[in-house]
């Protein structure tokens, strides 16, 4: 399934706005994964990462790239 997560991450004391798309199997492996993109590419911790919207994306928005 398609998913659209927004939300917010805070870097070096500021709040950052974000909306990815990616592929998982159902809503909390969405979730995962945002965790793991960011804690793995950008170092943020979990407690900084705040996911305020998960809903299934119906079709991939040309502007945002797919997720691998």
């Amino acid at each position: 399934m398609k998913f659209e997560i927004k939300g917010t991450f805070k870097q070096q004391g500021e709040d950052q706005g974000y909306t990815k798309l990616l592929n998982a199997e159902n809503e909390k492996m969405a979730r995962e994964k945002i965790y793991s993109l960011f804690g793995g590419k950008q170092k943020i911790a979990r407690r900084n990462i705040t996911i305020s919207e998960i809903k299934e994306a119906k079709k991939w928005n040309k502007h945002f790239q797919k997720d691998k």
